[in-house]
Parts: C-alpha cells; sequence; structure tokens
C-alpha cells in the first residue's frame, strides 16, 4: 500500500448517525472536471476549509511538493488523483461526502506518490449537506482530531501493479 502508505486513517462512526449518510444525489450527473489550479489556485498553504461543491469534479494539478490544508477539505463533489500523481496533502481533517479518487500503476517500492498526512490538534467537525442535512441531528458531525471521515462518499483506489514478492 505505498501509494496510502503514510495516511493516518480513522473513520469515524458517530453512533446512529453513520447509518443516517447516503449517497448524494446531486453528483450523478457529474461531466468533465475542473483544474485544481483554475478552482482554488496554487497556494501551497489554504488557511480556510477548502470545498468541493455537490456537482463539481475538481482534477487536482496543485504543483507541490506540499499542499497544506489548515482548517481541511469537505468533498461534496468529487477529488479525482491523476495516476502516479507526486504531492504530499497535509490536512487537519478529510471530509469525503462525494468522491475521492486516486490511482498508480507505478510499481510499489516503499516510496509512495500520493501522501496523506494528518495534522493539527483540533477536534474537526463539517455539515452534511442536501439528503444528509440530519445525519448528526441536525448539527455539524463532529469527526475529531486528524481524521479522514467517509460519509455516504466514496474513496476509489486503485493500484493496477503489485511487485512480485520474493
Amino acid at each position: 500500500m505505498t501509494f496510502l502508505k503514510t495516511v493516518l486513517l480513522s473513520v469515524v462512526v458517530q453512533s446512529a448517525a453513520a447509518a443516517n449518510f447516503v449517497p448524494l444525489t446531486c453528483n450523478k450527473a457529474i461531466i468533465g472536471c475542473t483544474l485544481w489550479s483554475k478552482k482554488f489556485g496554487v497556494d501551497a498553504i489554504f488557511k480556510n476549509r477548502v470545498v468541493v461543491n455537490c456537482g463539481e469534479c475538481i482534477t487536482m494539478d496543485h504543483p507541490g511538493p506540499v499542499l497544506t490544508l489548515s482548517a481541511g477539505i469537505d468533498i461534496r463533489g468529487k477529488l479525482d488523483f491523476p495516476d502516479n500523481y507526486q504531492l504530499e496533502v497535509r490536512s487537519t481533517m478529510i471530509a469525503v461526502q462525494g468522491e475521492i479518487s486516486m490511482r498508480s500503476t507505478k510499481p510499489v517500492n516503499g516510496q509512495p506518490s500520493l501522501k496523506f498526512l494528518m495534522i493539527g490538534q483540533n477536534d474537526q467537525s463539517f455539515e452534511p449537506v442536501a439528503e444528509n442535512a440530519k445525519a448528526c441531528d441536525g448539527r455539524a458531525c463532529t469527526v475529531g482530531k486528524k481524521v479522514i471521515v467517509v460519509a455516504g462518499g466514496k474513496v476509489d483506489s486503485k493500484y493496477d501493479r503489485i511487485p512480485p514478492t520474493c
């Protein structure tokens, strides 16, 4: 799992509320993607929460090598990382209400192309959208520190080559 080797994954289940999340219907008609640089620019540090809107697709083209999301990212639409994309993403929280897609066809060699490093010491929360608006009893969903939460969304990661074992 070199591609996501440094991911600190802590999927938060909020008691009965977790069962209330469903996929967002506003993402069914996504056609085409916009480049990250066109939508968000090429700053290395984003101090405010980045939101990929529902029904929107963003293809990552940030020049890197590091992208810091100091207030996290809320993926309501789709965020696509192209094949073997080289980037280290540092974030306080990643909320996937829509879809995040990552691919790698490079051989696994201990050097990941894409790294996620979770940062920060404060509890994070996100606002559920559309049909999930009442999933956390009508309030923002508190998800904890340094978290990747999939709330009705989808994580699509594909690896085409796995090296032979010795």
